[in-house]
């Protein structure tokens, strides 16, 4: 079995699921973001409308860009960004492509407005918590209780005889001997 994934197949899924989890906030931050992109895109290329937030760093005129290419540019980089979290979503092994991929369009897409700069910003955290992501690690166990500890902790005694099958002695219980 490869490692990094658990031992059983859950119902209705194709691929065991990966221990370390998914690294769902970097997908929800690129998605909100990536929407952010295409709200901005939507408004530049269907309004033709510019404004200090949605001129991108480079205004449009400064480089002979109309606002409706500019806002073609930003639909695209927001469907690119939308289906990287969707594939680091489904495949969590992909998260240093896709983290790097994800910087990269943040930065690229300040051209065309960024997502009124906020899009840009909320792509570039996730893409940073997408690299960070290690899908193999693993949780550290507890550390064992000491025997002594159990005898004087009537909380700790209990939860270990309900964990084995036997709940916290009654009075009707017979004594132990």
């Amino acid at each position: 079995m490869a490692e990094g994934t658990s031992s059983s197949i859950e119902p209705g899924r194709l691929a065991p699921r990966p221990v370390g989890g998914y690294p769902v906030g970097a997908v929800l931050l690129s998605a909100i973001g990536a929407c952010l992109l295409e709200l901005e895109g939507v408004y530049l290329s269907l309004l033709g409308g510019s404004t200090p937030l949605t001129g991108g760093l480079v205004p449009a005129s400064a480089t002979g860009t109309s606002p409706e290419v500019l806002g073609v540019l930003a639909l695209v980089e927001a469907t690119v960004v939308l289906a990287l979290s969707f594939l680091v979503y489904t495949s969590p092994g992909t998260h240093l492509f896709v983290g790097v991929a994800g910087l990269t369009i943040a930065l690229l897409s300040l051209y065309s407005g960024g997502g009124f700069l906020i899009g840009a910003f909320l792509i570039y955290v996730g893409g940073v918590v997408t690299i960070y992501h290690r899908p193999g690690r693993r949780p550290r166990p507890a550390p064992p209780i000491a025997p002594e500890e159990v005898e004087d902790d009537p909380v700790v005694e209990a939860d270990l005889l309900a964990s084995a099958g036997r709940g916290p002695p009654s009075a009707d219980d017979p004594p132990e001997s």
